[in-house]
């Protein structure tokens, strides 16, 4: 999702400043679900970025929806791994990638 938003941002013409801005606040409240900073930095982080025009577009909470550790369902996405469900395949996969795909690294 960094990689993803932070194209998404330079694609639409952001400046690097508000690039940073997203990933900072991407960072903290990831942080505070891990256990690694508090619910007040990422108050703090989120805070200074959601009146951005671009938030929307940015898959992130809102102070006021900024759920705990313990109710958001992001906490088991964003260590989901998809290569253990490939790993369990035994037919033969074809993966298709583009190469201009802003999703993708």
């Amino acid at each position: 999702m960094e990689f993803a938003d932070s194209n998404h941002l330079y694609a639409l013409g952001y400046a690097r400043a508000d690039i940073d801005d997203m990933l900072e606040a991407r960072k903290m409240w990831t942080g505070y679900l891990r256990g690694t900073n508090t619910r007040e930095q990422a108050i703090a982080a989120l805070g200074k970025i959601e009146n951005k025009p671009w938030y929307p577009y940015m898959y992130v909470p809102t102070v006021a929806q900024l759920k705990g550790p313990d109710q958001s369902t992001w906490v088991t996405q964003m260590d989901d791994d998809p290569f253990k469900a490939v790993n369990k395949v035994t037919i033969p996969m074809l993966f298709i990638l583009a190469s201009n795909d802003p999703w993708i690294p």
